[in-house]
C-alpha cells in the first residue's frame, strides 16, 4: 500500500514540477518577444538591403527586431536611397520612401509644406558627394531627400574626397516642415585680372618669391597685394623688390633696375685733380662709385713740373684699384764752365760736363758756382722744353 501512495505522489511531484517548467519557459519566451511586423514601400519597384542584406522588394512586409537599421532602396533608373529606420512597438510600422529618377535636381527651398501629416522632409545636396549622417548614424548620400520625424537633429556632411573637413549643422524639424541644406565646400574662383610687368633690362620675374617668367611679362592675377622681385638677367644692374596693388583690368607695372656700382679707387704718383669724363670728381687719392663700364679718366697735377694725363679705365667688378703715374715736364741746362769749377743746384753738388745739356724737371732753382775763390749765385727759371746756357764772369750769366 505504501509503495502504491510512494509511486503516486512522486508521479504527481514530477509532473507538477515538468507543468511549472514549461510554463516558466513559456513567460519567458513571451517576455523576451521584440519582433515588429513592418511594410516598407517606395514609389517605384525596389530592391529593399537592409543591413546591405537583401530582403526582397517593395512594397515588403517584415518581421523584424525592434531597434535602428541602415535602409537601401536600389532600382534602376533611379538615384541609390539610403536611410535609417527606427524599430519600435510604439513607432510607425510602415515607412514609405520617393526614389530620385537618375539625373534630377531637387530644387525644393523651405518651406512649410508636405505630402506626410506626421513627419517632415529634410532635403540635403552639397557642390561635392558627401556622405549624409544623423545624429552620427549615415543616412545617405548627396543629393539626399528623406522623410523624418520632428524633432533635432546634428547632420554632418562628410565629403567622399578626405582632404575636405566635415561640416555640421544642428536643425529643429517640425511637423509638415520641408527643410534643404546646402553644404559649401568649394571656394568661389576670384576675378582674375591681366597684369603686365616690364623693366628697363630683361629680368626675371617673381611673385610673392615665385618665378613667374621673364619681362616682358603678361600674367593674370586676382585683386590684392603682391611682392615682385625683379632680377637682372646681364650684368650691371641691382636686384628690385618692390609691391604692387592689382585692382582693375590690364595694368601695367613698369620698373627700372639701377646700374650696380663699384668701389672704385683712383691713386697718382703726385696730387692730381680727377675728371671722370671731363667731370671733376675730386682729388688723388680718390675712391668713388662707378657702375660697370667704360670712363675717360683726366689727371691734372697740382704740382708743376708734371704734365697731364688721360687714359681709360674698364670698371667690371668691385674694388678695382687704379694707380697712374703723370711724367715730369722737363727743361735743359748747358754748362758753359771750366771743368773745374764748382756747381750747386739749390745747395746740392752737381756734377757737370762743359757744354754738355743736362735735363732738370720744369721750375726754379738756385744755382750758385764756385771757382778759384770767386762765388756767384743766381735763381733761375726753367719752363717745359726749354734749354738755357750758364756761363760765369764777374756775375753768372744765363743765355
Amino acid at each position: 500500500m505504501f509503495k502504491k501512495y510512494f509511486k503516486q505522489i512522486t508521479f504527481l511531484f514530477f509532473f507538477i514540477l515538468l507543468v511549472t517548467l514549461l510554463f516558466a519557459c513559456q513567460i519567458t519566451a513571451s517576455s523576451q518577444i521584440t519582433n515588429v511586423t513592418i511594410t516598407i514601400k517606395a514609389n517605384v519597384k525596389a530592391q529593399v538591403y537592409i543591413g546591405n542584406i537583401y530582403k526582397g522588394d517593395t512594397p515588403l512586409t517584415l518581421n523584424i527586431g525592434i531597434g535602428k537599421y541602415p535602409l537601401k532602396l536600389m532600382a534602376n533608373g533611379y538615384q541609390t536611397f539610403e536611410t535609417v529606420i527606427t524599430v519600435s512597438t510604439t513607432g510607425p510600422k510602415e515607412f514609405s520612401f520617393t526614389l530620385q529618377p537618375v539625373g534630377t535636381t531637387n530644387t525644393t527651398t523651405t518651406t512649410t509644406t508636405t505630402t506626410s501629416s506626421d513627419k517632415a522632409r529634410l532635403i540635403v545636396k552639397a557642390d561635392i558627394p558627401c556622405y549624409i549622417y544623423s545624429n552620427n548614424i549615415r543616412i545617405g548620400m548627396t543629393p539626399l531627400d528623406v522623410q523624418m520625424y520632428p524633432g533635432t537633429y546634428e547632420i554632418k556632411a562628410e565629403p567622399t574626397d578626405k582632404s575636405y573637413a566635415p561640416k555640421t549643422e544642428k536643425i529643429n524639424l517640425s511637423k509638415g516642415q520641408v527643410l534643404e541644406l546646402n553644404f559649401k565646400f568649394l571656394q568661389p574662383q576670384p576675378q582674375l585680372y591681366s597684369v603686365t610687368i616690364n623693366s628697363n633690362v630683361p629680368a626675371q620675374v617673381l611673385i610673392n618669391n615665385n618665378p613667374v617668367g621673364n619681362t616682358p611679362l603678361t600674367t593674370n592675377l586676382a585683386a590684392g597685394t603682391y611682392t615682385i622681385t625683379l632680377n637682372p638677367l646681364q650684368g650691371g644692374y641691382s636686384s628690385l623688390t618692390q609691391t604692387i596693388v592689382v585692382s582693375q583690368p590690364n595694368q601695367v607695372f613698369n620698373f627700372t633696375l639701377n646700374p650696380q656700382l663699384y668701389s672704385v679707387t683712383i691713386n697718382s704718383n703726385v696730387p692730381a685733380q680727377v675728371l671722370i669724363n671731363n667731370n671733376p670728381v675730386g682729388n688723388t687719392p680718390l675712391t668713388t662709385n662707378l657702375k660697370a663700364g667704360t670712363y675717360t679718366i683726366t689727371l691734372n697735377p697740382l704740382q708743376g713740373g708734371y704734365s697731364s694725363l688721360t687714359q681709360t679705365i674698364v670698371v667690371s667688378q668691385p674694388n678695382q684699384v687704379f694707380n697712374f703715374t703723370l711724367n715730369a715736364v722737363t727743361g735743359n741746362i748747358i754748362f758753359n764752365l771750366p771743368n773745374d769749377a764748382k756747381v750747386f743746384i739749390n745747395g746740392q753738388l752737381v756734377q757737370f760736363k762743359a757744354n754738355s745739356q743736362m735735363a732738370f724737371p720744369a721750375g726754379t732753382y738756385t744755382i750758385r758756382i764756385e771757382y778759384h775763390g770767386l762765388v756767384v749765385e743766381k735763381t733761375i727759371t726753367i719752363t717745359a722744353n726749354q734749354t738755357i746756357t750758364i756761363s760765369i764772369g764777374l756775375n753768372i750769366i744765363v743765355s
